[in-house]
């Protein structure tokens, strides 16, 4: 290596020195495969033109940012009522038009879209949830109507119509948290 001024990166593994036997007196010899740092010119650079990326941000971004962190690390509130962006928990049972249950699950999370906005229950989307899902109080039940993706995971559901009825057990709203709070951190 120092004979030969070689620039060698990183270290050769630690298997190639085993079964390299030393007697006293005599050379030891023995072969191992580095990586060299390569020897280059490097091209002449005037004249090359470097591009300044636009760094500006749309009107709007930073303050939709900061609302949705506040959003994130905000706290849950339990309510005694419900309202659009709201999350409900509760037990949602599907079923099809033969009374074949396909899902029974405690404790599903659906939230309340704004009016005219499609929703999700138990992974399917609604397009008229908010109409049918309503405000409903806790211990309210509800029935959703609705028709199984054709491109479902569970070949049962696609393009079937299908009722999912749901108890309310619990009723959340998101309380923001203060920027000035988190920054505070």
């Amino acid at each position: 290596v120092q004979q030969n001024n070689l620039k060698v990166l990183g270290q050769p593994p630690m298997e190639v020195f085993e079964g390299i036997e030393v007697e006293a007196g005599q050379p030891v010899t023995f072969e191992v495969e580095v990586e060299v740092m390569p020897e280059f010119e490097l091209p002449e650079l005037k004249g090359i033109k470097v591009l300044k990326p636009d760094s500006s941000l749309p009107d709007g971004l930073v303050d939709e940012e900061i609302k949705k962190i506040s959003i994130n690390e905000g706290s849950l509130d339990e309510r005694e009522d419900s309202g659009p962006g709201d999350y409900l928990t509760g037990n949602a049972v599907m079923t099809d038009k033969e009374g074949t249950e396909h899902y029974n699950i405690e404790g599903a999370v659906v939230q309340i879209p704004q009016e005219g906005d499609e929703g999700m229950i138990l992974g399917v989307i609604v397009p008229d949830f908010a109409k049918q899902i309503g405000t409903p109080k806790e211990g309210d039940k509800v029935s959703v109507k609705l028709t199984g993706p054709e491109n479902h995971e569970v070949e049962a559901l696609r393009g079937k119509d299908l009722t999912v009825e749901y108890e309310i057990t619990k009723i959340y709203r998101i309380v923001p948290a203060v920027i000035s709070d988190l920054v505070a951190k």
